[in-house]
């Protein structure tokens, strides 16, 4: 487990999002990323199995979205 500070707050249980591995370039040292592939439906059910097995204070979703 990890800490991340957000405007002077500490969250100590950080969930990354990325549907593609190739949009993590720079965030690949990070524990606990999570690739849920290209998609709504995938985006939904990866990010379901996360938040059920990591129960992470804080979501952040990170790529391209499309661009």
């Amino acid at each position: 487990m990890w800490e991340i500070e957000i405007n002077k707050k500490i969250y100590k249980n950080p969930l990354v999002v990325f549907a593609m591995k190739e949009e993590a370039t720079a965030f690949l040292d990070f524990r606990d990323l999570i690739f849920t592939g290209v998609g709504k439906v995938n985006a939904g059910y990866y990010l379901m199995k996360s938040l059920c097995r990591k129960k992470p204070d804080i979501i952040i979703n990170l790529g391209t979205a499309g661009g």
